[in-house]
C-alpha cells in the first residue's frame, strides 16, 4: 500500500506554520525530491510501478528471452517485459515511499511543535492572571 496520508499532514503543517509553499524544506532528501526532473520522474516511476503490477496480474507480456535473463517471479522461465519494467521501477517506488515517510515524520513533528508552543503560551497566560 502506498503512503498518501503524508500529503494532508504536510499541507496542514505548512498551513499552520504559515509557510508559503509545502515544497520549502530543510531536509536534503526532500530538497532533492522537489527538484524539477526528480519530482516528475519519481511520480512517473511510482505510478508506472503500480500500473505494471496490475498489468502483470492479468497479462505477463512478451518474453525477452534473447537477453538470457531468467524470471525473478517464476524461476526457471524466461523474464517477461512487464517483469523487467517492475524491477526497473521498483527502486523509484521505494524512493517515493521513503519521501512519503520523511514528509509524514516532518509534518507530524512540525504539528506537534506548534501544538506544544501553543500549550506553553496558553499556560504562561494563565499564570499571569
Amino acid at each position: 500500500m502506498s503512503l498518501q496520508s503524508q500529503a494532508l499532514a504536510d499541507l496542514l503543517s505548512k498551513l499552520i506554520a504559515g509557510v508559503a509553499s509545502h515544497k520549502d524544506n530543510t531536509n536534503a532528501i526532500l530538497k532533492f525530491y522537489y527538484g524539477f526532473p526528480t519530482l516528475f520522474l519519481t511520480c512517473f516511476g511510482n505510478e508506472a510501478f503500480f500500473v505494471l503490477l496490475y498489468i502483470y496480474r492479468f497479462a505477463e507480456g512478451p518474453e525477452i528471452a534473447q537477453l538470457g535473463i531468467k524470471s525473478v517471479f517464476k524461476p526457471g522461465t524466461p523474464m517477461k517485459l512487464v517483469e523487467l519494467g517492475i524491477l526497473v521501477s521498483f527502486p523509484v517506488f521505494a524512493f517515493k515511499q521513503l519521501t512519503n515517510v520523511i514528509q509524514l515524520v516532518d509534518a507530524s513533528s512540525s504539528i506537534a511543535e506548534g501544538d506544544y508552543s501553543a500549550y506553553l503560551k496558553k499556560k504562561a497566560e494563565k499564570k499571569k492572571k
